[in-house]
């Protein structure tokens, strides 16, 4: 009987500590700005274009 009730005390801790870590696991809001370029600028008729486009702060 007195080892039932330690075992749920264990495990009434263990549920209560991981729900207190959880809330923390939170992203933070960032702002992201897309950009692109193109080479060569300006561009001709009939010319080939490289376009290079991504983003200044990846979300994780």
């Amino acid at each position: 009987m007195k080892m039932g009730k330690i075992l749920i005390a264990l495990l009434v801790l263990l549920l209560a500590t991981t729900c207190i870590l959880s809330v923390k696991a939170e992203i933070p809001r960032r702002k992201t700005y897309a950009y692109i370029v193109a080479a060569p600028n300006p561009v001709g008729v009939n010319q080939d274009v490289l376009l290079i486009f991504g983003l200044q702060e990846y979300l994780y």
